[in-house]
């Protein structure tokens, strides 16, 4: 069918209205977009009923240049867009039943939609079809006489002339009278068919153009939101059970996030933690509404990255515990007084310290001295003395100046020194670690903190045994005077811890349970703590309440006198 501008039915009066084709680019664009008798596409489906266009009709030859290849693309993706809209805006459904699928539509009730709405495409319909027409006479006598009688056999002729109608033949012009008009029903379903396969050709036009041009993204969505059914026999589910890969992620991720919730072994949590957030990241990213989830999403990846890291680190560890463990006198160390650690929290208790190598005769610790450093001794031998009086000798794997790390005493800073250390035999080798790292590192790491616990206290039955050995060798001359030694460098310790807590109220009152349990175990009667509370100007009542006027802060000091760029620095090393 043509129209008066010389286009095709609906495309042709879209194009022709906005004055973008020619006569002929529109005779050769509607026979362009015919598409082949094979098409089986769902549309044509629907409407198979129609009865197909004749050749003659419907179809011309194809375009010969590109500018009326490309108007007649146009022409059917204008075309699909009325379509589409028609169909969502139809006036011709039940108020009930406007959110079903509007494909319920016939071509001839979109025609009388556009007849209702714009009354173009209506219009040649209208010329053509009988049963069009008869409904255009009866609406129109109904208005005019106020009646509902059927009208089916008035005159044509009592109707008035229309403006927009043409005639079924390409020769006739819109001025002709609505009274000689006769109906060609052939080429009215040819214009319907034409228009409609015009849609649907454009359409399918489209959706390539974008497939050429479609990205990863959307490539993997559809897969993943593809629904696929599961073949479960009818005698057990008469129902098609239908799910997609999405959704399978996201089912995987909750799964994976309960099992991780029955796992005892911290590494193994985080793996599948891993594996859970990673799942659920294909869910949000690839929803199956459509539109990735970017709050979970974002969430999820922030856990995936935390874990990881921490997965990382233990890995790395290990890595570098074996690398330790390579080193003979390491793994010595550690097979004979640190089995009851783990080779990585040894590996990082190693990476803390610093060697250092003592010939015979020179002294690691003076007596009275401020001693900032906790020691291991891990090849060779050392006197210890009070006064010049050896009181016991420190051997592989025992440490110097633990000041009651056994009992809980996580003293910071520098404690003086009960007694002198010197080297016994020659290319002595310590371990040392400053203080307050040291006590940073136990206080982020509880596994490495109970287990050098453990160590220390055999270390303290093995310092018990060596004095019995030494005094057993013959080289106390003078037991009294050892003894007596003995006693005030056990006295002199306690009074050195004590002064420390003094000085840090951070830590004070929380360790003062600590600090009786260090007396109970040293056998330190209470009269002699308070006599050691008065060599310092403290009360017992000062003492008890954690709070003296005039009190240091060491831990403040130490910042001030250190700096902040050590502090920060002992803080990274513990972590």
């Amino acid at each position: 069918m043509i129209n008066s501008c010389g286009s095709t039915s609906l495309e042709g009066r879209f194009n022709c209205r906005a004055g973008k084709i020619t006569d002929d680019e529109g005779i050769a664009m509607s026979s362009r977009l015919c598409p082949p008798s094979t098409s089986t596409t769902t549309a044509q489906s629907h409407y198979s009923h129609l009865p197909s266009p004749p050749e003659s009709d419907a179809c011309i030859n194809s375009p010969d240049t590109p500018r009326q290849f490309h108007i007649a693309q146009q022409a059917g993706m204008a075309a699909r867009e009325r379509y589409e809209t028609l169909q969502r805006t139809s006036r011709l459904l039940p108020p009930n039943n406007q959110q079903q699928s509007l494909m319920l539509l016939t071509w001839d009730d979109l025609c009388v939609e556009e007849f209702l709405g714009m009354g173009g495409f209506a219009s040649v319909c209208l010329v053509t079809c009988p049963k069009l027409w008869k409904t255009h006479k009866r609406q129109y006598l109904q208005r005019k006489y106020n009646t509902s009688d059927c009208l089916d056999s008035v005159d044509s002729s009592l109707l008035p002339p229309s403006e927009d109608s043409w005639c079924s033949s390409s020769s006739c012009s819109g001025s002709s009278s609505t009274s000689s008009v006769r109906t060609n029903e052939e080429k009215y379903y040819a214009c319907k068919c034409l228009s409609k396969r015009t849609i649907e050709q454009g359409y399918r036009q489209q959706q390539q153009q974008q497939q050429q041009f479609i990205s990863l993204r959307d490539k993997i969505n559809l897969f993943l939101n593809q629904p696929r059914s599961l073949p479960i026999p009818r005698w057990i589910s008469p129902q098609r059970v239908t799910f997609t890969y999405s959704e399978m992620f996201g089912h995987a991720s909750f799964l994976l996030v309960a099992i991780s919730y029955a796992v005892d072994d911290h590494l193994q949590l985080r793996l599948i933690a891993i594996a859970g957030s990673s799942a659920m990241l294909v869910f949000t990213f690839f929803h199956p509404h459509g539109r990735p989830l970017f709050l979970p999403f974002k969430w999820n990846l922030l856990f995936i990255l935390l874990n990881s890291w921490r997965v990382a680190r233990v890995y790395f560890d290990r890595f570098r515990g074996e690398q330790f463990m390579s080193d003979s006198l390491y793994r010595n160390i550690f097979e004979h007084h640190f089995s009851v650690m783990d080779k990585t929290d040894f590996a990082r208790l190693l990476r803390l310290g610093t060697k250092e190598i003592f010939h015979k005769g020179d002294v690691v610790v003076q007596q009275d001295a401020d001693n900032r450093y906790v020691r291991l001794v891990l090849r060779g031998d050392l006197n210890v003395e009070r006064d010049g009086q050896i009181t016991y000798m420190l051997h592989e794997g025992q440490f110097i100046s633990e000041s009651g790390l056994h009992a809980g005493l996580g003293l910071r800073g520098s404690v003086p020194s009960c007694c002198t250390v010197s080297a016994a035999t020659d290319n002595v080798e310590v371990l040392r670690w400053d203080r307050t790292e040291l006590m940073r590192l136990l206080e982020l790491h509880k596994s490495i903190e109970r287990a050098l616990k453990a160590v220390m206290s055999w270390d303290i039955v093995s310092k018990l045994k060596s004095q019995r050995s030494l005094l057993a060798s013959g080289k106390i001359t003078d037991v009294e005077r050892w003894t007596e030694k003995r006693r005030e460098q056990t006295l002199a310790r306690y009074k050195a811890i004590l002064q420390n807590m003094l000085s840090h109220p951070d830590y004070l009152n929380k360790r003062k349970g600590n600090l009786a349990k260090y007396r109970e175990i040293h056998h330190i009667e209470m009269s002699e703590h308070v006599i050691a509370l008065k060599e310092m100007d403290w009360t017992v009542a000062e003492f008890e309440a954690g709070v003296k006027d005039g009190q240091l802060d060491a831990d403040k000091l130490e910042k001030k006198t250190m700096g902040w760029k050590w502090w920060i620095h002992s803080w990274w090393n513990a972590l």
